[in-house]
C-alpha cells in the first residue's frame, strides 16, 4: 500500500482565509461588507438560484440576513469571489462536507452573478480553492452538481 495511505493523518479543518490570485480575491464572507455589492450583482437575476438552497431574495435586507447565516454557519466556510477588475464581491463558494479524518473535501454553494459567469475570475476562484485544499494536505476535492444544472456540469468538465 502507498505511503501516502498507510501514513495518513486527520488533518485541521479548512481555516476561513483569504485566497489571492490575479484576476480574483476570496475572502471570508462578511454581511456589512458584501450585502451591497452582491445586491447589486444578484439583484433581478432569480435564476441564479434555481440549485441553491436558500434565495432568490426580494430584499437587500433579506440577503444580508442569508449571508449573515452563512457568515456564522459551522458546517461550511463560506469565501466571497471578489474580481480584481472591479474590487467589489460578485459571488461566493463555499468549502463544505469537510472531513478532516479522511481528507476529503467538497466545495459548493457556488453562486456567479451573471457579471462573474465564465470569466477567467472565475476559473481562478474554482482553482484558488481547489489550491488550497491540496496545500493543506487534503487528498480529496469533491465538485458535485444536479445532473440538470447545465452550467455548473460544463464549467466542472471544463476545469
Amino acid at each position: 500500500m502507498p505511503a501516502q495511505f498507510t501514513n495518513w493523518k486527520p488533518l485541521p479543518p479548512i481555516p476561513s482565509a483569504t485566497l489571492c490570485g490575479h484576476y480574483v480575491t476570496l475572502v471570508p464572507l462578511n454581511a456589512e461588507r458584501h450585502t451591497k455589492a452582491l445586491w447589486q450583482a444578484v439583484n433581478c437575476h432569480d435564476e441564479l438560484w434555481t440549485w441553491l438552497a436558500d434565495g432568490p431574495y426580494s430584499t437587500e435586507t433579506d440577503l444580508r440576513r442569508g449571508i449573515e447565516a452563512k457568515q456564522t454557519a459551522t458546517a461550511a466556510v463560506f469565501l466571497a469571489i471578489v474580481p480584481a477588475a472591479t474590487a467589489q464581491a460578485a459571488g461566493w463558494a463555499s468549502f463544505m462536507r469537510m472531513e478532516p479524518t479522511h481528507g476529503v473535501v467538497e466545495i459548493g454553494n457556488i453562486l456567479l452573478s451573471p457579471a462573474l459567469q465564465r470569466t477567467t475570475a472565475a476559473t481562478e476562484a474554482i482553482y484558488l480553492m481547489a489550491r488550497s485544499v491540496f496545500e493543506l494536505g487534503y487528498r480529496r476535492f469533491e465538485w458535485k452538481c444536479d445532473a440538470e444544472n447545465h452550467p455548473s456540469r460544463c464549467a466542472a468538465l471544463r476545469l
